[in-house]
């Protein structure tokens, strides 16, 4: 059985990902919270209900995604267990926030590029003009 529900995270997620540029935008276009658990298990290709690293490779290379695939497993799979379960696969929709915002796709987050201004400095904690992921996340 499928364990995620459509809460708000997720819904949250699609409205992201359809705002995601790239060159798969009309797949992202596409998707609807009540295609999440489908979205899920396509990329879950031995049915085991959950994503290898591999499975998870497969999605970023569907989505055409900029945030380096590594950073965001690492993110991702929680508990370090070595894959991203479906409540795991729910905070996805950080990712693409972030990716939404990265037009020149070079991985950092400009001020221009960052959603809510007024706390760009705050989160540019390094201070070099840009926010990176790890600024993001924390």
């Amino acid at each position: 059985m499928f364990k995620m529900k459509p809460t708000t995270d997720v819904m949250l997620m699609l409205v992201i990902a359809a705002a995601v540029g790239g060159a798969d935008r009309a797949k992202r276009d596409m998707i609807t919270w009540t295609d999440i658990p489908d979205w899920f298990l396509k990329f879950d290709v031995n049915n085991d209900y959950k994503l290898s690293r591999e499975e998870f490779g497969l999605l970023f290379d569907e989505l055409a995604l900029a945030i380096d695939v590594n950073t965001a497993w690492a993110y991702l799979d929680d508990n370090h267990n070595g894959w991203v379960d479906s409540d795991e696969f729910s905070t996805m929709f950080l990712i693409l926030r972030f990716d939404s915002g990265d037009k020149d796709r070079d991985g950092l987050l400009s001020q221009d590029e960052f959603a809510w201004p007024e706390y760009f400095d705050r989160t540019d904690s390094n201070g070099d003009g840009t926010i990176d992921w790890d600024e993001f996340v924390n």
